[in-house]
């Protein structure tokens, strides 16, 4: 596998890292080959006073007492495979300048950095009398546990507060004593052959977090735990070994830490993987860094292949400045958010999904990685589509329904009405001349009436052509065709420049109410005499329909489906629509919009 696909388990594991350094209460820091530091957690800043920004932009030996700088430099370079642990003393500058005394526990990484746990040495010291005390004195405050055993009987001579803590046992109870009197359940688990190897050897034995139980309360009850230590020999003038010199460190909190976190992060990979909807984590870049079989069945890529990508390249063209943007606001304020969009396939085809993309926070709260959680909605989308299309379907086939019978109503009745009269002219002309001479003006006026019918029609059929009518140009033409279903005396009058058109969507609404209007009047209202008025300004535009039938009790009488969609048409144009009525007294509808006009060129065409 190449290089670069190691990158996210790597960028992963540091994170956890990261997290661990963070809670800790202890100093702990990371040196890289370079003698700088590499990472510091708080506790290290809040020791010295130094900011991180600080503290990792100066080599470690900076903030070192000039008198130490070569002891540690010495112990630093002893940190190896070989030798994984290390313990020195060395004093460090605080930011104002004092110096304070610490203790360092050094151990080697695979990467080639060492890892630090650095404790305070208290000021408080015991006195220094004999060669045990001062030893003891020294060891007192070592970071881990020191037990010295002598002979091949494994008599305690030494333990220091460590590991008295470490053992459940004070030294009144382990110094004098052989270590299987003792705890005599560690020689079973294999402690005795491991330290009988060392005398035969003379070679010091490491072990990393070593397994063991013993009873650390002396009540009988073997508790577990993880340990680390170092078992070295001490040697005589001939090179024999006389005693051990060990020193143990419990990790059983950070070995079950981690073995709770592997088990969290098995137990979210299987869920992660094992999803029946596509999963995916990205840097905040947009670069992926993993995703699960399901995402990659979605797109048709490999998981190998979408690991050298990025959202943005799989992402549908006019899908992605929005979804940009959206990961933009996120990464700077956590903002978390759903996208419909577009992914372009491995094979070219094209996959609608749902994506709900939420933030990912180490543990200092810092944004660091994007969790997307994927449904795939093609077929969703198909059958929404296929809907849209029904739905437009039977739109169109109800407007032609509609159109057919406005035509039947209209148009073809009053032709039928001039061919009746067209044929009784001539005979009139003998006979009664004056009444043939009014049948004339008559069949004018239905054959006016039927050809504005018919342009009004036509322009049902081509609503797009309604737009680029002035208003004024429209209303004419309903006028005229009231007279081609009803006779009735029919009123237009328009106030102001009647060239200056409403933006399309409130143009078409004074067309549409305008239009149901004088429908409802030719079919319910019984009138005689219909008045229809516009007003144009600067600032306004007015239309006011009114007739002189038989009216309606608006109290009493529920808006039926007709003025239902009026009053829809005119909120959506951002119109008032007030509708008066009295029974007996006929009916008047007012629609009323501010706002500037747009000019356009009037079409000519029909």
């Amino acid at each position: 596998m190449p290089e670069q696909n190691n990158l996210p388990h790597r960028q992963e594991s540091q994170w956890h890292v990261e997290r661990f350094f963070a809670l800790s209460p202890d100093m702990l820091c990371v040196v890289g080959t370079d003698g700088y530091l590499k990472l510091v957690n708080p506790a290290f800043e809040k020791a010295l006073g130094y900011t991180q920004a600080e503290l990792l932009a100066q080599p470690l030996l900076t903030f070192v007492h000039p008198e130490d700088k070569t002891l540690s430099t010495n112990a630093i370079q002893q940190v190896t495979s070989e030798n994984p642990s290390v313990y020195f003393e060395n004093r460090l500058q605080r930011q104002d300048g004092s110096y304070q005394r610490f203790v360092w526990t050094a151990s080697y990484n695979d990467e080639q950095v060492f890892y630090a746990v650095i404790r305070e040495v208290s000021d408080q010291r015991l006195a220094v009398g004999s060669p045990f005390e001062t030893l003891n004195n020294w060891l007192i405050d070592a970071p881990a546990g020191i037990i010295i055993l002598q002979g091949l009987e494994h008599e305690i001579t030494l333990v220091n507060a460590l590991y008295e803590k470490i053992s459940g046992h004070s030294q009144e109870q382990l110094v004098g004593r052989k270590l299987i009197e003792v705890f005599p359940e560690l020689f079973e688990q294999g402690i005795g052959e491991i330290f009988k190897g060392i005398y035969e050897s003379g070679k010091a034995f490491r072990s990393e977090e070593f397994y063991a139980t013993f009873d650390h309360r002396g009540q009988g009850f073997l508790e577990e735990g993880y340990y680390n230590f170092v078992a070295q020999p001490v040697k005589n003038n001939s090179g024999q070994v006389t005693a051990l010199f060990i020193h143990v460190y419990e990790v059983t909190e950070y070995v079950l830490a981690r073995q709770k976190l592997q088990e969290s992060e098995e137990h979210f990979r299987a869920i992660f993987n094992q999803s029946t909807v596509g999963n995916a984590e990205t840097d905040l870049t947009g670069r992926f860094i993993l995703v699960n079989e399901r995402y990659c069945e979605m797109i048709g890529y490999s998981r190998e292949e979408l690991l050298q990508k990025g959202m943005q390249e799989i992402t549908h063209p006019d899908d992605l400045p929005y979804n940009a943007e959206l990961f933009e606001r996120m990464t700077k304020d956590g903002t978390p958010f759903v996208i419909e969009k577009r992914y372009i396939c491995k094979d070219g085809s094209i996959v609608w999904v749902r994506n709900s993309v939420s933030p990912l926070r180490d543990a200092m709260g810092n944004i660091r990685y994007a969790l997307a959680v994927i449904f795939d909605i093609t077929d969703i989308k198909a059958t929404e589509q296929a809907l849209l299309e029904h739905q437009r379907e039977q739109a169109v086939a109800g407007e032609r329904q509609r159109l057919a019978r406005e035509l039947h109503d209209s148009v073809t009745q009053t032709l039928f009405s001039a061919g009746v009269i067209t044929e009784a002219i001539p005979r009139m002309l003998q006979a009664q001349p004056q009444k043939a001479l009014a049948q004339l003006n008559n069949l004018s006026e239905l054959i006016r009436g039927a050809s504005s019918e018919m342009r009004t029609l036509l322009l049902e059929l081509r609503p797009d052509r309604i737009t680029h009518t002035g208003l004024a140009a429209l209303l004419t033409q309903l006028a005229y065709g009231v007279q081609a279903r009803k006779p009735m005396k029919v009123w237009l009058r328009v106030h102001g420049d009647k060239e200056e058109f409403l933006p399309p969507q409130v143009l078409m609404a004074f067309y549409r109410i305008a239009q149901e209007s004088i429908n409802n009047i030719i079919k319910h209202s019984e009138a005689t005499q219909l008045t229809i008025l516009i007003r144009r300004t600067e600032t306004y535009m007015m239309l006011t329909v009114s007739d002189d039938g038989q009216g309606f009790d608006t109290r009493q009488v529920r808006p039926g489906f007709g003025l239902m969609t009026m009053h829809e048409r005119a909120d959506e144009a951002g119109a008032d629509l007030a509708v008066r009525s009295v029974a007996g007294k006929g009916t008047r509808i007012r629609l009323f919009w501010q706002g500037e006009a747009e000019p356009r060129q009037i079409s000519s065409g029909g």
